[in-house]
C-alpha cells in the first residue's frame, strides 16, 4: 500500500499533537476485542471498565447508549477544542461533513418518498429515523432545505450564502428530482441519492483538503473515493443497473477511473484483476469484488473500506510528530473502535454466533 508519505512537522501543532499521542496510548488492540467477544454478555461493561470506558467516576448506572453518547461526545469536544487553539477552524467540514451527509441522505429520503404532501412532515416525524449528532447544520435546517428543493425549482438563491447547501443545492439541481427518485423504474432504495451525496462529499472535502496542503490527506481521500466508486457501482449493479446509471455519479479518483468502472460494469465485475493491473489498490478491490460477487452481498464492504483505510493511516502516521494530521488519525481511530464495540454489544446481546460477529469487527489503529 502507498506509505512514506512526507508529513511536515510544525511546531504550531506541539500542543495539539501531544494532547493526541497521550490519548492513543488508550486505544483497544485487536486481541481487546477478541477477548471481548469471546467472554460472557454479563461480563461486557466490566471488560469495557477496565479497558477505561466509564461515565465520569459511575461504573454502576451505566449502559451502553450513555457510554456510547459520552465517548462520541468526548471526540467531538476535543476536536472543538484542538481546531480553536490550533486555528484550524476552516478545518470543521473535515471532521464533521461525513455525519452531516448521512443526515442528508435520511432526510432526503424521508421526503422524496413519502406518499403525501412533504410540506406536512415536522421535525418531530424525523424521531423515528436514526440521526446522527454533530453535524454542521441541524435537521431541521436539513429539512427546510429539501422543502425547498421540492417545491421551488429556482431555490438556490436562497442559499448563496450558505457554502454547503450552495454546493449541495446545485448536484440536487443538476440531476433533477425525477432522476434522483428514479420513478421511471419504480426504485425506492434511495440508491441514487445516496451515492450523488457521496459524490457532492468527496467533491467538497477534496476543496478542503487543497486548502491544507497535506499530500496525506490528498492520498487518503483519493483512495477513499476510490473504494466508494467501487461500493457504489457495485450497488446499482445488484440492482439490474449498467454503467450509464452509474456514470452520472462517478467520484474522481486517480486510483480508479472512469473507463476502469465502464469495464467493471461490461465485464460483469468478472476478472477484476485483469482489468487492475499496476494499480495499487488492484488486490485489495481484486478480492473484496471476488467475495461480494460470489456471496450477492454487500453488506461486508463497509468493513472491507474501513480495513483499507485504517491500514493507510496507520501506516503512514507512524512518522507523524507535531501534524494536525494526527487529530484526523485519532478521530477515525477513535470511531473505528466505538463501532466495533457497538457491533460486538449488539452481537452479543441478540446471541449471534462469534464467527458472524467476528466477520465485521474492524482492524484496530494498534497491534
Amino acid at each position: 500500500m502507498l506509505s512514506n508519505i512526507k508529513l511536515k512537522d510544525s511546531s504550531e501543532y506541539v500542543y495539539l499533537s501531544s494532547v493526541i499521542k497521550s490519548k492513543e496510548k488508550q486505544f483497544l488492540s485487536d486481541g481487546d476485542f477478541i477477548e471481548m467477544l469471546q467472554q460472557d454478555f454479563s461480563k461486557f461493561f466490566s471488560i469495557l471498565v477496565e479497558k477505561g470506558y466509564h461515565l465520569h467516576d459511575d461504573k454502576e448506572n451505566i449502559s451502553f447508549e450513555k457510554l456510547y453518547d459520552w465517548e462520541i461526545w468526548h471526540i467531538y469536544h476535543l476536536i472543538d477544542e484542538l481546531l480553536n487553539i490550533s486555528g484550524l477552524n476552516y478545518l470543521k467540514p473535515l471532521f464533521y461533513l461525513q455525519n452531516e451527509c448521512i443526515n442528508i441522505k435520511l432526510i432526503g429520503k424521508k421526503l422524496l418518498f413519502r406518499q403525501g404532501d412533504f410540506n406536512q412532515v415536522s421535525v418531530e416525524d424525523l424521531n423515528d429515523v436514526p440521526l446522527t449528532s454533530y453535524t454542521i447544520h441541524t435537521k431541521s435546517e436539513i429539512l427546510s432545505f429539501f422543502k425547498d428543493f421540492l417545491a421551488n425549482d429556482d431555490f438556490l438563491n436562497k442559499y448563496l450564502n450558505d457554502e454547503i447547501f450552495s454546493e449541495l443545492a446545485k448536484e440536487l439541481i443538476k440531476y433533477s428530482k425525477e432522476n434522483i427518485k428514479d420513478v421511471e423504474k419504480d426504485n425506492l432504495t434511495g440508491s441514487k441519492l445516496d451515492i450523488l451525496i457521496d459524490k457532492f462529499y468527496f467533491s467538497f472535502i477534496k476543496n478542503i483538503v487543497k486548502k491544507t496542503s497535506s499530500e496525506f490527506l490528498v492520498f487518503f481521500y483519493d483512495i477513499y473515493s476510490a473504494l466508494i466508486n467501487v461500493k457504489n457501482s457495485l450497488r446499482l449493479y445488484f440492482e439490474k443497473k449498467d454503467f450509464f446509471d452509474f456514470e452520472p455519479f462517478y467520484i474522481e479518483s486517480a486510483y480508479l477511473n472512469k473507463e476502469i468502472c465502464k469495464s467493471f460494469f461490461e465485464m460483469k465485475f468478472e476478472k477484476v484483476s485483469s482489468i487492475l493491473i499496476d494499480n495499487p489498490l488492484s488486490s485489495e478491490i481484486s478480492e473484496m469484488v471476488e467475495n461480494v460477487i460470489k456471496d450477492r452481498n454487500l453488506s461486508i464492504v463497509e468493513k472491507w473500506i474501513d480495513d483499507i483505510l485504517t491500514s493507510f493511516i496507520k501506516e503512514n502516521m507512524k512518522s507523524a510528530f507535531f501534524n494536525f494530521e494526527n487529530l484526523f488519525a485519532y478521530k477515525w481511530a477513535k470511531e473505528i473502535e466505538l463501532k466495533n464495540i457497538k457491533i460486538i454489544y449488539v452481537g452479543k446481546k441478540n446471541n449471534l454466533p462469534k464467527e458472524m460477529v467476528e466477520k465485521l469487527i474492524r482492524k484496530s489503529y494498534v497491534s
